[in-house]
């Protein structure tokens, strides 16, 4: 969700509870004097109710969220068509069709161009203002993580297990880790640091620059999701156990689980 300076507010996608599953919503508050962002936050004063402004249809499945900078919302559907659509009205500006291939993650806002991973295991740079392809690179599986970006390099890791670094700027490879388990989460940095769940249930903890490990922890139970940091703690959110159900929280400095709960 993004707020623009006009006070429009992208609301929610449409994932079934909200209007079709192919239908990009947008929503403001009656008193538009008030508006501010909608994380959930005490100093936020943005509460229901919301009062639809605009809705767009787009072909295909939206299952993933949009990024929205300098007033446009881009979002990519199933079938990974690409939307740069206007916030003021809904109207959309451009449109890319990745070919043959499908879509899992959100794309990422990096300058004046967009960034976006698809099924085929293809790392697409469109250029923002006209959504012409600028470069794209194969790493050959699929991807699922979203773009997660820092100084020009792209961190995420692929269904066959390797965690990539590719340089945006130079279209190369920085490093690459081999983890050898699927991976469908994103990557999430903090500081020099980075953490990745695979499926065989490992949290990885990397250093950025170098792809080097830091530590790995088992979590008893396959990461689907992206893990969250705060306070020198991993908290693995989407740890699932079929038995237990319970949410891991590693220490960031070694890796030890202090607490697990259901």
């Amino acid at each position: 969700m993004g707020t623009e300076p006009d006070g429009q507010v992208l609301d929610q996608l449409a994932d079934g509870g909200v209007g079709r599953v192919d239908q990009l919503l947008v929503a403001v508050h009656p008193d538009l004097d008030h508006l501010g962002r909608t994380q959930d936050q005490a100093a936020i004063k943005l509460r229901p109710p919301f009062r639809s402004v605009w809705s767009v249809a787009l072909s295909g499945l939206l299952e993933y969220s949009a990024v929205v900078s300098d007033g446009v919302a881009y979002i990519g559907n199933a079938n990974a068509t690409i939307y740069a659509i206007s916030m003021l009205d809904g109207k959309i500006m451009w449109r890319h069709d990745t070919p043959h291939a499908g879509l899992a993650s959100s794309p990422a806002v990096w300058g004046d161009k967009l960034v976006y991973h698809d099924m085929r295991g293809t790392v697409w740079m469109l250029d923002r203002a006209t959504g012409r392809v600028r470069w794209h690179y194969g790493v050959g599986s699929p991807i699922e993580s979203s773009p997660i970006m820092r100084g020009g390099v792209d961190y995420f890791g692929t269904w066959d297990g390797r965690i990539f670094a590719l340089d945006l700027k130079h279209g190369r490879i920085r490093w690459v880790r081999s983890v050898g388990s699927k991976i469908t989460g994103s990557v999430v940095l903090d500081g020099n640091v980075l953490y990745l769940g695979d499926y065989s249930g490992r949290l990885w903890s990397l250093y950025a620059g170098n792809g080097r490990m830091r530590w790995t922890g088992s979590v008893n139970g396959r990461i689907y999701g992206t893990t969250a940091v705060a306070a020198g703690f991993s908290r693995v959110t989407r740890a699932v156990n079929p038995v237990t159900n319970k949410v891991y929280v590693p220490n960031c400095s070694s890796g030890t689980v202090t607490m697990s709960g259901g």
